[in-house]
């Protein structure tokens, strides 16, 4: 006697039921199975990130202490300081500029003065003599 013929239409019934609704809520809950899957997934990468987070603190805390020139707090220190020096040297270069600025425009007023002079002392001379 096959395997056929021990089963009755009641259990192929049965197991077609079952197949048709295995297949149903695989199809229906394929949605929510990805999202348990991405949410396992960002919890393992959660735990691995938590796992590390000890020893990457104790770097970010590193980086901002002074140590003798190697850390961002001491990077941050030097520009401050050149910032200092800069802002002065630029103080005073402005400083400069504006007395040059003076003297350039004392030195037009002087010049233009001087040619007037000329001119005048040139036209006095052309009406002495006849010209």
């Amino acid at each position: 006697m096959g395997f056929l013929q021990a089963v009755d239409a009641a259990q192929v019934i049965g197991w077609a039921l079952a197949l048709g609704a295995l297949v149903v809520v695989a199809v229906k809950g394929w949605p929510a199975i990805r999202r348990a899957t991405a949410a396992a997934s960002r919890a393992v990468a959660l735990v691995d990130a938590l796992a590390t987070l000890p020893e990457d603190l104790e770097f970010i805390k590193g980086e901002l202490r002074e140590n003798g020139g190697g850390s961002v707090k001491d990077a941050v220190v030097r520009t401050e300081a050149s910032v200092k020096t800069l802002t002065a040297d630029v103080e005073t270069l402005t400083a400069d500029v504006g007395h040059v600025k003076r003297q350039a425009a004392s030195l037009k007023t002087s010049i233009a003065r001087a040619n007037r002079t000329i001119k005048e002392h040139i036209g006095g001379q052309q009406d002495e003599s006849g010209r």
